[in-house]
């Protein structure tokens, strides 16, 4: 196992050091998360690599099921839906199920994009996941809109075309008006 730091200033390198089985890389962050996750891949050794953002969870019983699909199975990549909490019991609604993802053939697929980086496959050889990951990124409403900005901060770097750089501004004025949390029921 390997965890990929870039910046951390909590307490997770120490965390990760009790673990005898994980292995620490420190990796800098260049405004470019598609950048991120494949310098977090070329660590890898495994042909097939499953990972996590700090801040997300999933079922443990994911991997009898990624393990099943990549062995019985000529396919890329498996996407999960994810849910985007504040709290336990409070969801965002917007985009889910949020598709994203994590378990992929290190050979056959890369990352794209700096922002909202995608794993490059042909659609026909990703698998979607019955399983959910959860996402507690945002402790509150306002945490979420601070990220938002810093969204929009990378776009601005890496947009070049003045209309999709509009579009993008547009959808964050969108999102800023109407992101209200909601309870996990209304989502489904």
């Amino acid at each position: 196992m390997i965890t990929y730091l870039n910046g951390s200033t909590d307490q997770t390198e120490s965390i990760v050091k009790t673990f005898p089985l994980c292995r620490i890389v420190h990796g800098e962050f260049h405004d470019d998360f598609a950048r991120l996750r494949n310098d977090a891949i070329s660590q890898c050794q495994n042909d097939h690599i499953f990972g996590l953002d700090g801040d997300e969870y999933i079922d443990p019983k994911v991997y009898y099921e990624i393990k099943r699909i990549f062995e019985t199975t000529d396919l890329y990549a498996i996407r999960f839906p994810r849910y985007n909490q504040y709290t336990p019991d409070t969801y965002v609604p917007r985009f889910y199920p949020d598709y994203q993802t994590r378990a992929l053939d290190r050979k056959q697929t890369h990352y794209i994009r700096a922002l909202h980086e995608i794993v490059q496959a042909p659609e026909n050889m990703i698998a979607t996941s019955i399983f959910h990951i959860h996402h507690r990124a945002y402790k509150d409403i306002e945490s979420d809109i601070e990220d938002y900005i810093l969204q929009c901060k990378i776009a601005e770097k890496h947009i070049s075309h003045e209309s999709a750089r509009a579009r993008f501004q547009k959808a964050y004025t969108i999102f800023e008006k109407e992101a209200k949390p909601v309870p996990k029921q209304n989502l489904l």
